[in-house]
């Protein structure tokens, strides 16, 4: 090796070395900071969530209710057509949560968990004009995926 080479293979490690100790000065988080933006991060995820919950449990009372005041005889749900209505919600709920937590890591919550809200908003207005239990079922499944999808 001529002695230029070596100069030149010094220079570019001295280079590479000021490079990252830039670097990491650049990423440097004071303990008052970091609270900061996780308070702040706080007051702004919580109350959602929180929301989010609120609707999903009010859901699930909410069929319950609906066979009190007579859905089980305006759909006929008799024997355990109801028991089946209310368990294929549950079935497809815990199968779609780990799946759902695959495509949130990639597609980010920012997009995907708004869609999961809209969707579940517009399953439980269609779940309003089911006329049988077929229909109920079905829409109980999409509840499962949507509410899956947001745990």
């Amino acid at each position: 090796m001529a002695m230029g080479d070596e100069k030149a293979v010094g220079s570019d490690t001295k280079h590479i070395e000021e490079q990252s100790h830039s670097s990491d000065e650049e990423i440097t988080w004071t303990q008052a900071e970091e609270d900061a933006i996780r308070h702040k991060l706080d007051w702004q995820i919580v109350p959602i969530v929180t929301l989010m919950y609120l609707l999903c449990f009010l859901d699930r009372a909410n069929i319950g209710n609906a066979r009190i005041q007579g859905m089980a005889k305006d759909l006929n749900l008799i024997g355990y057509r109801f028991n089946w209505a209310t368990s294929i919600f549950y079935i497809i709920y815990l199968t779609v949560e780990v799946p759902s937590n695959i495509i949130l890591k990639r597609v980010g919550p920012r997009f995907y968990l708004p869609m999961l809200v809209v969707g579940f908003g517009f399953v439980s207005m269609c779940t309003s004009f089911v006329k049988d239990f077929n229909q109920l079922c079905v829409a109980r499944a999409f509840l499962g995926i949507f509410e899956g999808g947001g745990k």
